[in-house]
């Protein structure tokens, strides 16, 4: 939705300064996220039950993995489609961790954690110790950027014209 705002905004100011070559972006409607609330979807195992249009059967959807909370604790579930593939979001609500009397975690050993964009997260110990997750180190494993480049270059240069031959663009007299 963010991305459609965007790019809604950047048409109407680039008409509203004269340029009317520019259209709105079409909004697809059908690829926008849907969200179904506590009491209207069922999971059970791996398989999603959405409900449908009425009088349709509902959406049954099979997962990847198991839903990683407790049935009782998930409050929603989004559809979306982001870069060609369907995504489940699912939000639930967790119990606060409370602990018996001499069982909680010694104050003493505490971490500082920072969430990043380049690196996922960094964390920070009392002694000194430090663990760093790098992301580029992760996105150079997987390369799909790299992948992607070079399927397009071969697509290109199939289409691409052949090289003729070389001769001079003056005429001979």
């Amino acid at each position: 939705m963010r991305r459609y705002s965007d790019a809604w905004f950047s048409a109407a100011a680039r008409r509203k300064a004269g340029t009317i070559e520019v259209h709105y972006p079409r909004r697809r409607r059908a690829l926008m996220p849907i969200r179904w609330y506590h009491g209207t979807f069922t999971a059970t195992g791996r398989t999603l039950r959405l409900p449908t249009a009425s009088g349709c059967p509902p959406l049954l959807v099979r997962l990847d993995r198991h839903v990683p909370y407790p049935p009782g604790t998930v409050r929603s579930v989004t559809l979306l489609f982001t870069d060609g593939r369907l995504w489940i979001d699912v939000t639930a609500e967790l119990p606060v961790t409370t602990y018996p009397a001499g069982q909680a975690p010694d104050p003493g050993r505490v971490a500082g954690v920072d969430l990043g964009i380049i690196h996922p997260f960094a964390a920070a110990g009392a002694g000194g110790e430090a663990l760093l997750v790098s992301g580029r180190a992760i996105r150079a494993e997987h390369r799909p950027h790299l992948a992607d480049t070079k399927h397009r270059h071969r697509a290109v240069a199939a289409r691409a014209l052949a090289k003729g031959p070389a001769r001079s663009r003056h005429g001979t007299a």
